[in-house]
C-alpha cells in the first residue's frame, strides 16, 4: 500500500499492483485511430515513439516528449493512453492539458497513469507551475507513471529545472520536424488513414510545397476527401491542387495560375495555348472565374467563353484530348520539381 496525492491538500491510499511486462508486439497491433499502428516512425520521431511504447508497457515510468507543435506529440500521448488501458486492463487514462489538470473542476484518478499535454503552458504561470511541480514530486516519489509533452523545439533550462529528479528519473525524447523525404512518408500515411488514394506526384507536391505542419496536412487531406477519395492521375492531381489552392495562399512563390500558364507556353507548343490555359484553369483546376480572368487580363465572361469553346474542341477530338493530357502531365511535373 502507498500514500499518493495528485492534488494539494489531500491524499489517497492507493493499492500498488505489480507492473506487467507484455510483449511490445501486443501493443503495436492495437487498432484505433490514435494508436501506435497509425504512427509513421521516422528518424525524426523514433526516439519519442520508442519511449512512448516503453511508457505504455510500464518499462519507463517518467517520459517527457519535447518538440515543435504539429508533429505528433499529442498523437503519441493518445496512443500511449490507449495502450496503457490495453496492457493494464484499466479504464483508458484521459489525456489533458496542464491547465485542465490544475483547474479546480478537473479531478484526476491518482492511481491511473498521468498523461498531460502542453505542459509549457504551466511554465508560463507561476502559481500553476508551483502546484504542478509539487504534484509531480509526489508522483515521482510514489513511482506513479507520468507522461508529459512540451511544445518547444528542444529541452530548455526551465523545463529541466521544472521536472523533479530530471537527470535520474526522466527520459526526455525529442521530436524534430521531418525532412522533405520524411514529409512524403507522413503525407502518404495520413492519406491512407483518411481513406484517400493519391498519385505519387500529388504526395510529392503536398510534402514539398504545402507550408505548415502535420495539422496542415490533416486539414488539407480532409478537404480533399470531401471532394473525392481517388486522385490518381495528372488531371486529378491538378484538380486537387485547385481544391487546395487556399492552403498555399501564404506562400509568396505559389501561384497555380502562373504555374499552369508558364508550363503550357514552355512545354506545350500548340496553336491554341491561351485557350488551353483558360480551359485548364477553369475546367480542370476549377479555379474561380474572376481570379482567372484577372490573371489573364480579360473580362470574366470572355475567359469563360473561350474556355468553354476549347472544351467543345477537347470533347470532339481524340488528338486534342491526347495533347491536353500531355500538357497537364507537363504542368504537374513542373509544379513538382
Amino acid at each position: 500500500m502507498g500514500i499518493v496525492s495528485d492534488r494539494l491538500g489531500g491524499s489517497e491510499v492507493v493499492e500498488h499492483s505489480a507492473l506487467r511486462r507484455p510483449r511490445l508486439s501486443s501493443v503495436l497491433l492495437q487498432s484505433g485511430g490514435k494508436s501506435f499502428e497509425s504512427i509513421v516512425t521516422l528518424p525524426s520521431n523514433v526516439q519519442a515513439v520508442e519511449s512512448s511504447l516503453l511508457f505504455s508497457t510500464g518499462r519507463l515510468p517518467f517520459v517527457a516528449l519535447v518538440g515543435p507543435s504539429g508533429w505528433g506529440k499529442s498523437h503519441l500521448l493518445q496512443a500511449a493512453a490507449t495502450a496503457c488501458a490495453a496492457v493494464e486492463r484499466i479504464p483508458r487514462p484521459t489525456v489533458i492539458s496542464a491547465k485542465e489538470w490544475m483547474s479546480a473542476a478537473y479531478q484526476v484518478d491518482p492511481s491511473a497513469p498521468l498523461i498531460v499535454d502542453d505542459v509549457q503552458e504551466a511554465l508560463e504561470q507561476h502559481k500553476i507551475r508551483i502546484q504542478l511541480r509539487l504534484a509531480l514530486e509526489r508522483r515521482v516519489r510514489a513511482g506513479r507513471p507520468v507522461m508529459l509533452a512540451f511544445s518547444t523545439p528542444k529541452p530548455t533550462r526551465a523545463m529541466k529545472s521544472f521536472l523533479p529528479a530530471y537527470h535520474t528519473a526522466w527520459v526526455t525524447a525529442t521530436i524534430e520536424p521531418p525532412n522533405a523525404n520524411d514529409r512524403q512518408r507522413v503525407v502518404a500515411a495520413m492519406a491512407k488513414a483518411e481513406g484517400l488514394a493519391l498519385a505519387e506526384s500529388l504526395v510529392r507536391i503536398l510534402a514539398r510545397k504545402l507550408p505548415g505542419d502535420g495539422r496542415t496536412f490533416e486539414g488539407a487531406l480532409k478537404r480533399l476527401r470531401l471532394a473525392d477519395t481517388r486522385w490518381l492521375d495528372a488531371v486529378a492531381t491538378l484538380r486537387a491542387l485547385g481544391v487546395l489552392n487556399p492552403y498555399f495562399a501564404d506562400q509568396h512563390n505559389w501561384d497555380l495560375r502562373e504555374s499552369i500558364l508558364d508550363a503550357i507556353y514552355r512545354r506545350c507548343k500548340t496553336e491554341w495555348n491561351r485557350d488551353l490555359a483558360l480551359y485548364v484553369m477553369l475546367h480542370v483546376a476549377l479555379l474561380p472565374e474572376a481570379d482567372v480572368a484577372s490573371f489573364m487580363e480579360m473580362e470574366p465572361g470572355a475567359a469563360f467563353s473561350r474556355a468553354s469553346r476549347f472544351r467543345k474542341l477537347h470533347e470532339g477530338s481524340e488528338d486534342i484530348r491526347l495533347q491536353t493530357r500531355r500538357c497537364i502531365e507537363s504542368i504537374v511535373d513542373g509544379i513538382g520539381n
